[in-house]
């Protein structure tokens, strides 16, 4: 029988679960022994699939639920307890607007139990990646140390980095290795998933861009120091469309993406930033048009926007005027070309909607830009 002397009318556990392994289970399984409720916030929703996040929402809560599934079966307990799981997006350059998304699943869901003010948030105090649970002063807080029976060691990344990059110590693994390794890392219902996983096209096309990534950041490693990349991008917008284009190669093949790309070592940001507008769309306006159509420019740097490095970006909006022909306004011609395996003009609301089909933090810069006009 669990231990009940302190029972909480509402438990909320946020997490990315990328995948839901052995720490996660004991901190669910704590929230579970305190509370008749958990509800579970699994973060990065709507992402597209990248070494960081793999999984979509609907797979991490696969995870979730196969794991209490045989927890509930096995455990000594006649007392009944519901797992609530829910989702919210990344919000990358606004960390207020994250903090909404989540008061608003906490406020909905204690609402529709009876919570009232009974609302704890638990999770570890592990680093800095968990400094947003000290973000809610409205909610009762619940920091676990991690002195308890699972290693510091498990975190999702290092079972993300033994399953993706197949490798342990300069030694190429095999399957039954790397299976034999992860499950003192996760539970046996997340070792089904990731062999399951493992069977499907999207594992094989994430494996390389591990390899992709890895071999990237390899060939940096004799710099004296760690390098700052600098890109640009540009946010173009006619007529209630914005130009996007389908990436040819990794990182992020076959996910939509701005038109941009590295800065030239002798160039200004701007003629950068059009420069890789008109080689990979071949946009059929002059260069003077483009650069008086220009309305605002802003940088983007979030430390960890890009897997490749360090990845500062600079991304310029420009507001097309009409183009006319034979009186009546349509969209320039574009055609794909250079690392763009097609370009398009799409609708700004279609787009919008795109956060599970763009490259790293482009639908946030699209968000941000389009707001600026």
């Amino acid at each position: 029988m669990l231990d009940r002397t302190i029972e909480r009318k509402l438990t909320v556990l946020i997490g990315r679960f990328s995948p839901f392994h052995k720490g996660h289970a004991e901190l669910l399984e704590r929230a579970i022994s305190l509370s008749r409720r958990v509800l579970i916030i699994i973060g990065s929703a709507d992402q597209p699939r990248t070494i960081k996040n793999p999984w979509t929402v609907d797979e991490r809560k696969d995870m979730i639920l196969a794991w209490h599934r045989e927890w509930c079966d096995t455990a000594a307990s006649d007392i009944k307890w519901d797992l609530i799981v829910r989702s919210v997006r990344d919000h990358p350059y606004s960390n207020q607007h994250w903090l909404a998304g989540v008061q608003r699943v906490i406020s909905k869901v204690a609402h529709e139990v009876g919570a009232g003010d009974d609302v704890y948030l638990t999770g570890s105090d592990r680093d800095r990646s968990t400094f947003y649970l000290k973000e809610f002063p409205n909610y009762h807080l619940d920091l676990v140390e991690e002195n308890r029976e699972v290693s510091k060691e498990v975190t999702a990344t290092s079972v993300r980095d033994l399953y993706f990059g197949q490798m342990l110590n300069g030694r190429k693994l095999s399957p039954a290795e790397i299976t034999l390794i992860l499950s003192a890392f996760v539970p046996l219902t997340t070792l089904k998933f990731l062999a399951d996983f493992g069977a499907q096209a999207p594992y094989h096309q994430l494996v390389n861009e591990y390899r992709h990534i890895t071999s990237y950041q390899k060939a940096w490693e004799v710099a004296p120091y760690k390098p700052t990349f600098v890109t640009v991008d540009a946010v173009v917008v006619q007529t209630g469309h914005v130009l996007l284009v389908k990436r040819r190669s990794e990182p992020g093949k076959g996910l939509w993406a701005l038109p941009g790309g590295f800065l030239n070592e002798n160039e200004w940001m701007l003629d950068g930033a059009i420069r890789e507008l008109r080689e990979e769309t071949r946009l059929k306006v002059p260069e003077p048009v483009i650069r008086g159509s220009l309305k605002h420019s802003q940088v983007f740097d979030k430390p960890d926007r890009s897997l490749r490095g360090r990845t500062i970006t600079q991304a310029f909006l420009f507001q097309l005027p009409d183009y006319l022909v034979d009186d009546r306004i349509e969209l320039p011609p574009i055609r794909g070309s250079d690392d763009a395996e097609k370009a398009e003009w799409v609708p700004l609301a279609d787009a919008l909607k795109m956060s599970d089909q763009l490259f790293e933090d482009h639908h946030a810069i699209i968000e941000t830009m389009i707001g600026k006009l």
